[in-house]
């Protein structure tokens, strides 16, 4: 069975109330890893965005072995994978690199810019949320 990887920017991230209730026992692993790309603050929706462009992004890669858990995922980040036209976020493959400069590919939940634009998007310059 393929592992599912995720990598999180925002609410998703350890910190957060959603990966203790959520994410935390379905994890077989997690690392901090970093992407390429522009981090903006939607206040409307009270969370971070990322599109493409060529900073760097600090998050976390967590691996799960179920696949089932990007149900759980896309429902918390209003992806719908049967009309992805109408969904707030994205859910795309990205390419991560990790602490040890090893490169990976994750899924992450994105939006494009114009969108982030369109809801109010702040930059933020020193990219981690």
């Amino acid at each position: 069975m393929e592992k599912i990887k995720l990598f999180v920017y925002g609410l998703l991230k350890s910190e957060g109330v959603f990966y203790e209730t959520n994410l935390k026992s379905k994890i077989t692993e997690r690392y901090k890893a970093f992407t390429k790309g522009d981090l903006y603050y939607l206040p409307n929706f009270s969370c971070p965005a990322i599109c493409d462009g060529s900073n760097i992004i600090e998050g976390e890669l967590l691996i799960f072995d179920d696949p089932e858990i990007l149900k759980i995922i896309d429902e918390f980040e209003e992806y719908y994978e049967d009309s992805p036209d109408t969904s707030i976020f994205k859910r795309k493959k990205i390419e991560v690199f990790l602490e040890n400069t090893k490169k990976d590919t994750a899924f992450a939940y994105i939006m494009s810019k114009e969108d982030i634009l369109k809801y109010g998007g702040m930059k933020i310059e020193k990219g981690f949320f």
